[in-house]
């Protein structure tokens, strides 16, 4: 894969080890697989194939695969809470089963890496990188989720609302898990200033809204 111009070093080693974990875990499965070829053998060639076509597609449990064409849509559409299925996911399993449900989303996000040569304009692949890194820090992979917002954070801002808003909040919430607290005022106060005024917003800046009189 060819990486995109100004890409970091630091970036660049995250999708090697992802890669590398990818290859590792499908040398794993053809083990696996020749280990039972004499059984499978046996079986119908169109049992076979159905077989080999489930794998690739199967998602998480329930979860839904990211729709890559979302970012053909325009508006607020563009950053659907509902689209993040990565971010959305629980991960209430144990530290066993959670680890491997985040394998998977990493899988995942280096086959769209791969797909796009590494573009994040290319369709899908910045909520891609977006929804990942809120998974990292539902897990407090913190260092990983850094490099993964660092990166989308100029073409974020590129874009502009929402995509700028998501990954600011984001960025402050994990500046926060990172004890690096005037950090997460700057977002905040940026975030506040980019967006109509939100409790929430206000709150985390230690504001308290002077209430109307009538």
């Amino acid at each position: 894969m060819q990486l995109q111009a100004g890409e970091s070093e630091a970036f660049a080693s995250l999708l090697h080890l992802l890669r590398e974990a990818l290859r590792a875990r499908q040398q794993q499965q053809q083990d696996a697989s020749s280990t039972g070829s004499v059984t499978a053998s046996r079986q119908p060639h169109q049992q076979q194939q159905q077989q080999q076509q489930q794998r690739p597609s199967s998602s998480i449990g329930s979860q839904k695969s990211v729709d890559l064409a979302g970012e053909s849509r325009t508006g607020d559409e563009l950053v659907r809470p509902e689209d993040f299925v990565w971010s959305l996911h629980p991960f209430n399993g144990g530290d066993i089963e959670n680890a491997r449900v985040l394998r998977d989303f990493e899988n995942q996000y280096v086959s769209f890496v791969e797909r796009s040569e590494g573009r994040l304009t290319a369709p899908g692949l910045l909520r891609a990188t977006l929804d990942l890194a809120g998974a990292y820090i539902k897990n407090y992979s913190l260092d990983k989720a850094d490099l993964l917002l660092v990166r989308a954070l100029p073409e974020c801002r590129r874009r502009g609302p929402p995509w700028d808003m998501k990954c600011l909040q984001d960025m402050a919430t994990l500046r926060f898990k990172q004890n690096r607290q005037p950090e997460c005022a700057r977002l905040l106060e940026e975030l506040a200033a980019s967006s109509p005024p939100h409790p929430i917003t206000q709150e985390n800046l230690g504001r308290v809204p002077a209430k109307q009189s009538f």
